[in-house]
């Protein structure tokens, strides 16, 4: 092993040789300050690594919601309606008219939490 940093040992490694050589830790930091990246290195030099360009922000695209059309200047668009969505056994479309017949199919008895029970006098639903 060669060009070693001095640190504080932290083993030993012996190779195939037989030879044994120090394991030394290195302390080293990273800080965020605004745009750039602090790099302290085992020695106490600091590096600084420029973020700026990464953050230029020059992304101009832009979202708009017309009706039911989602769309991406200078891209696609997707349009929400489930005017497009088949129906099947489990997702059945609610209309006006379904929901008239089931009404009209109903009966007191099917409510969970009614007697339907004959009523006597003096009896009232309450």
């Amino acid at each position: 092993m060669a060009n070693q940093i001095a640190g504080h040992k932290i083993a030993d490694y012996t190779n195939e040789d037989n030879q044994t050589q120090n394991i030394n830790e290195t302390v080293t930091s990273l800080a965020l300050n605004t745009n750039s990246l602090d790099y302290v290195d085992e020695n106490g030099s600091t590096s600084n690594i420029d973020l700026s360009g990464y953050l230029d922000n020059t992304d101009s695209q832009t979202l708009s919601l017309s009706n039911n059309t989602l769309a991406i200047s200078g891209g696609n668009s997707v349009n929400f309606t489930t005017d497009n969505v088949n129906e099947g056994t489990n997702n059945l479309y609610f209309t006006n008219a379904r929901a008239d017949t089931r009404i009209a199919a109903a009966k007191i008895e099917d409510l969970s939490n009614v007697n339907s029970a004959a009523a006597t006098n003096g009896q009232i639903l309450s």
